[in-house]
């Protein structure tokens, strides 16, 4: 993950801890959210978000990649790939054609691999 991160140096939208946001959101770049999220998220082609250990998204989710270090309740539709790492916890459906789930990780819920559209 650090690796993603140094490739934007810093081309990079964070949402902090201790910030919370409610309604739609939209990025055009690499997003990192270590704050809280309710309502729905969507990235444009090519871009990746990042959920981090301190996160807390209750969100429909809509991502080119999607990796998950924190907490998700919601749908997730990435259409690269998803990967939720042994810190995280999804609660949802994810459609993906390629969805890794880390030893440790809770999910509940529904996994589908297939192609998506944004």
């Amino acid at each position: 993950m650090e690796d993603i991160l140094e490739t934007y140096h810093y081309d990079v939208n964070l949402i902090s801890e201790g910030t919370r946001i409610e309604g739609t959101l939209t990025f055009d770049r690499l997003t990192r959210i270590n704050g809280e999220v309710e309502g729905s998220i969507h990235t444009l082609q090519n871009v990746t978000c990042i959920v981090g250990e301190k996160g807390y998204v209750k969100a429909n989710i809509h991502a080119d990649k999607l990796i998950v270090d924190g907490f998700v309740i919601g749908n997730i539709t990435a259409k690269t790939m998803c990967q939720i790492n042994e810190t995280a916890t999804v609660i949802g459906e994810i459609n993906s054609p390629s969805i890794q789930i880390k030893t440790g990780a809770k999910f509940e819920g529904k996994a589908v691999t297939k192609d998506v559209q944004l």
